[in-house]
């Protein structure tokens, strides 16, 4: 098991909150994205 998996296999996420956090729903996923230092990292999360 990967340490977010661990971390997180009892959690549940809040659809409506993620949507106002920014992410967006794509292919069954929500999914958030941001640029770091000038665009050189970025930052993703994907959420199934």
């Amino acid at each position: 098991m990967t340490i977010e998996k661990n971390i997180f296999q009892k959690q549940r996420p809040n659809y409506s909150k993620l949507l106002s956090f920014g992410f967006h729903k794509e292919n069954g996923h929500y999914l958030w994205r941001q640029q770091f230092f000038a665009d050189q990292f970025l930052a993703q999360l994907d959420i199934d």
